[in-house]
């Protein structure tokens, strides 16, 4: 099994300041773990074929956010999949759809910016039509500060009244800025949100929302359509402004400062 690693990272100052045994913890968890990004712990096997004596338990607070728990025995690797893959994933694409199985498997899901998280879990509360949602926070790993809440995303609760989560199906006709408020944004907008709910994606937060739009507003109403509509067809979850307005860069998606922060 080949992957792909950046040999720039030695001049990396978070990379060059950690302990040489956490130096080895982070090629062992990039080198050990499934495709989808996820290590279940296994202290044994990190021991014996590194040869060091270091307890992994003394090592995890020096990668701060770029390791998470999952559940009381996993950790995974935030931004793996999208530096791995050079994007987001895609059932239309054969390789992608064996990690999504694995990230099903995990719970995990990948927000717009191509970030793994894990997905919301629904439980149903006492009394008719109540849903209560569970935001399941992970047991941090022992003698370390992983601990951290492991919920994002949106679900739809049954009943009538407070237990009903709405879909956020886009952003009001307030926050709609006036360059866009056209019919022909506005059939692309719709048609990118089908696009997302035929693939079974998490629905947008409001915030992603807010931040896309003046995106969009930035671009005009030309180049945000062709991205919605560039979207679509290439099966990406997330929209991009078109490439001719970006950079020329080689391997955009697996720079070097992707490849530092995992």
């Amino acid at each position: 099994m080949k992957r792909f690693t950046d040999s720039d990272k030695w001049q990396d100052p978070w990379f060059r300041k950690l302990q040489p045994d956490a130096k080895l913890l982070w090629f062992f968890l990039c080198d050990k773990c499934d495709h989808a990004g996820v290590w279940e712990i296994d202290e044994d096997s990190f021991l014996f074929h590194t040869g060091t004596t270091c307890r992994i338990d003394s090592l995890w607070d020096a990668f701060g956010d770029r390791v998470q728990t999952l559940g009381e025995n996993k950790v995974y690797l935030p931004k793996f999949i999208h530096y791995q893959q050079g994007g987001l994933l895609s059932e239309a694409k054969a390789p992608h759809r064996g990690i999504l199985k694995l990230m099903e498997k995990h719970g995990l899901e990948i927000d717009e910016n191509g970030i793994t998280e894990p997905k919301v879990k629904l439980s149903l509360g006492k009394g008719k039509g109540k849903v209560n949602l569970s935001l399941g926070k992970a047991k941090p790993i022992p003698s370390q500060g992983l601990t951290k809440a492991l919920v994002t995303g949106n679900g739809k609760g049954k009943g009538k009244g407070k237990g009903k989560n709405k879909e956020i199906r886009g952003p009001g006709k307030r926050t709609i800025p006036e360059a866009l408020d056209d019919p022909a944004f506005h059939e692309a907008w719709e048609s990118y949100l089908e696009h997302r709910r035929q693939n079974h994606w998490a629905t947008h937060k409001k915030n992603t929302l807010a931040n896309m739009f003046k995106d969009f507003e930035t671009w005009g109403l030309d180049e945000t359509i062709k991205a919605l509509q560039e979207s679509i067809r290439q099966g990406w979850q997330g929209v991009f402004r078109p490439k001719s307005d970006k950079p020329n860069r080689m391997e955009p998606d697996r720079d070097y400062e992707n490849a530092l922060d995992l």
